[in-house]
């Protein structure tokens, strides 16, 4: 019989839960082949370029795409860039320039950008309206059309008032540049701000208007069971701890969907910190607790004995089981009334108070008639609670 060697499988880190390019996959500057939830953004995009790289370049107006941070605009946007690029059935020769208008916040340094992306000019000794002249004359001469993407525009309006924008606007009036040949697109996270620029720009500027609101639950948790399947190997992480990590996401971000990313790596981590070879729901409150400290400090003083005991007996369910995403608020109410029936301080009505007092505190969250622990850790919670309870019954027994 004849010797057979095994040769370790390759996509698995040593660690038995990411696989061995997973930073990448979960590093922030990461962008999937597809983005789930905003195929329609990117159509959008690429829709309004089609008749410009089939040689109608005067039909092009400008695209503005707005929204919060963290809700895909910049991806959505490099993703239809990528397409429209590469796209076989273009008639023209389209070259692209990304400038971040935060790491350049000045006029001349998003201009020395573009010009030395596209040109070999030198841009020493010569003013940003020169050189953005030069910039033109050269597409011109190459016979080239440029997309401009200026993202996080909103930092370079609050230093140039548009400047930039305005030389872009008054350059294409000139009569010597006979053909529209630079296509902007910009990426903002209030709109609001085009209200500080000279009305005679906002009307050249205005165009397609591609709004990017914040992700849903249910779509933060395509993305993280996306990035889960890029990152880790099968099996290696829970559905109540995905359903975990996305609802922090959606509640605790407002929606950013690099929050619930970071969360699932951290979350990883925190398993292997502990020996484990799977992720919980409990993993991810630890992984939640070391990027955030949402402990309230007023715990111990603004909460009294009865609304302690009722938060500790909940805590103590996702304590016992720990990936336990949810409790039933009404089971929950039931529990602490069959609980206390022989304590006719506390009845049913009292009981929903506390909780109520509870859920203002932040430790617990509510979703429909569910009740979540999201942002701490039951296990420190469990201690944590134990002790206080102690001292108080030692303080009313002294």
């Amino acid at each position: 019989m004849g010797f057979v060697r095994k040769f370790p499988d390759q996509t698995k880190h040593k660690n038995s839960i990411f696989k061995i390019d997973h930073k990448n996959k979960l590093d922030l500057s990461y962008i999937p082949q597809r983005l789930p939830n905003r195929e329609k953004h990117i159509k959008e995009i690429i829709t309004q370029f089609k008749p410009v790289i089939s040689g109608n370049t005067s039909s092009y107006v400008p695209i503005l795409v707005h929204g919060s941070t963290g809700t895909g605009k910049t991806s959505s946007t490099k993703i239809a860039l990528d397409k429209i690029i590469n796209d076989k059935n273009r008639s023209i020769v389209v070259k692209h320039v990304y400038v971040n208008c935060t790491i350049f916040g000045k006029t001349f340094l998003v201009v020395q950008q573009i010009a030395e992306k596209i040109t070999s000019l030198p841009s020493r000794g010569l003013g940003e309206a020169e050189l953005f002249s030069k910039i033109y004359k050269e597409l011109e001469t190459r016979d080239d059309y440029l997309i401009l993407v200026l993202d996080d525009l909103d930092d370079l309006i609050l230093n140039d008032r548009g400047r930039l924008l305005y030389m872009i606007t008054r350059l294409e009036e000139i009569s010597e540049f006979t053909e529209k040949r630079l296509f902007i697109i910009l990426i903002m996270r209030k709109q609001e701000l085009l209200s500080l620029l000279d009305p005679s720009i906002i009307s050249k500027i205005a165009g397609l208007k591609i709004p990017f609101n914040p992700y849903t639950w249910s779509e933060i948790k395509d993305i993280v069971k996306q990035r889960v399947e890029l990152a880790f190997i099968k099996d290696v992480i829970s559905e109540n701890a995905i359903r975990q990590i996305s609802f922090n996401g959606a509640y605790l971000s407002g929606g950013d969907a690099r929050y619930p990313i970071s969360l699932l790596r951290r979350s990883g981590e925190v398993a292997i910190e502990n020996s484990k070879k799977r992720i919980n729901v409990e993993d991810v409150r630890k992984a939640q607790q070391t990027m955030d400290d949402h402990m309230p400090h007023t715990l111990e003083t603004e909460m009294n004995k009865n609304s302690l005991s009722i938060l500790f007996e909940i805590i103590t369910i996702f304590y016992r089981s720990q990936d336990t995403f949810s409790v039933k608020y009404d089971d929950i109410i039931n529990i602490l009334d069959e609980k206390e029936k022989n304590t006719p301080k506390i009845n049913k009505k009292d009981i929903r108070e506390s909780i109520e007092k509870i859920l203002d505190t932040g430790i617990l969250q509510k979703s429909k008639k569910d009740l979540i622990l999201s942002n701490l850790s039951a296990e420190f919670l469990y201690h944590k609670l134990h002790e206080i309870i102690i001292s108080h019954n030692s303080l009313s027994t002294s």
